[in-house]
């Protein structure tokens, strides 16, 4: 993901397991680490489409790595369907 700090547009599009595009807004924050806590809990808020993913939303998470300055963004789900697609930022 590109650097989100930097940006003036704060809404991301993340689609997991194929599950649809959905949008979230971010709030003002300075650092990777609030960065990553809050797209992880605005992510979590949402409702999948078909609730079969609904484990993709609720056990998903995101980190900012420090030493390669990058977010690691990874579903709840495991292996070929537990995917994650985002742009914007």
């Amino acid at each position: 993901m590109a650097n989100i700090q930097n940006k003036k547009s704060k809404t991301l599009f993340i689609n997991l397991s194929s599950d649809g595009i959905k949008t979230i807004t971010l709030a003002a924050n300075s650092s990777g680490a609030s960065i990553a806590s809050d797209i992880q809990a605005k992510v979590i808020a949402l409702t999948a489409s078909n609730s079969i993913y609904q484990l993709a939303y609720a056990n998903f998470t995101c980190t900012y790595d420090t030493i390669n300055n990058q977010y690691v963004l990874t579903s709840g789900l495991y292996g070929t369907i537990g995917t994650v697609v985002i742009s914007g930022g």
